[in-house]
């Protein structure tokens, strides 16, 4: 039989038996051997642990004749507890850019080289050429210093 035929199978004996267990969370099946139609299978189901809202099973399914189970499964089962909802947040709608007033920031934008940082920088002789540039040259007659990075 196919995989989705054995999983169900394998799901279905779990949940006869788990009674009240809560509804299945996982089903991890490891398919080993073929299971051909029309011949007998023994199937197994075992509970191995479980607690409050937790309970782990797991069944094996057997072709009778052969040695060997043909697949197992490992099913969790879960009780869910109520719990607060999250509904899911949408982007709010917004008018396309072009239709938005362009907005004028007040005030005018200081020298760069009123900025505290650059302004040491400045003192060391290594004056600022340019803010799109941000490069720093040293001044005529002046030995450049050494760099320190410890």
């Amino acid at each position: 039989m196919y995989g989705g035929w054995t999983a169900a199978f394998l799901l279905r004996a779990v949940l006869s038996d788990a009674i009240d267990q809560g509804s299945p969370s996982t089903l991890n099946v490891h398919f080993i051997k073929a299971i051909t139609s029309g011949r007998e299978n023994k199937l197994r189901t075992e509970n191995i642990d479980g607690s409050r809202s937790l309970s782990i099973w797991q069944a094996e399914v057997q072709v009778v004749g052969t040695e060997g189970v043909a697949a197992i499964a490992a099913v969790i089962s879960s009780k869910r507890r109520e719990s607060h909802n999250f509904p899911d947040m949408y982007m709010p709608s917004a008018p396309p850019p072009e239709l938005l007033a362009k907005v004028q920031v007040p005030g005018t934008i200081q020298h760069i080289s009123a900025l505290p940082r650059l302004a040491s920088v400045q003192s060391a002789g290594y004056p600022v050429i340019g803010l799109a540039e941000r490069s720093l040259q040293p001044s005529a007659g002046r030995p450049s210093p050494s760099l320190s990075f410890c």
